[in-house]
């Protein structure tokens, strides 16, 4: 009947940024709070060249497994190019 809520705070070791935000679970609903951090992929995205995703002020709350709501902003860092095209800055 109630909700869990977990606050992370760390700090980076070497190159990536400083994880800030929250993680709540109850029983029908998942989801992140205000989470802002830097988070290496290694080869989830292979064959693409993402290396990275940077997260801002980003918030999603799951309930019954179907998206209820979601904010924030989302960066995928790129370490390569596509199609020719050189994206070295990131997608957002």
């Amino acid at each position: 009947a109630g909700r869990a809520r977990l606050a992370l705070e760390g700090h980076p070791s070497g190159t990536g940024r400083a994880l800030h935000g929250a993680v709540s679970v109850s029983r029908h609903s998942v989801g992140i709070e205000q989470m802002t951090a830097g988070v290496p992929v290694g080869d989830a995205f292979a064959p693409l060249p993402i290396t990275a995703i940077d997260l801002d002020d980003v918030s999603v709350r799951f309930v019954d497994g179907r998206c209820e709501r979601a904010e924030g902003r989302v960066k995928a860092t790129l370490g390569g190019d596509i199609a020719g095209i050189t994206l070295g800055q990131g997608l957002a």
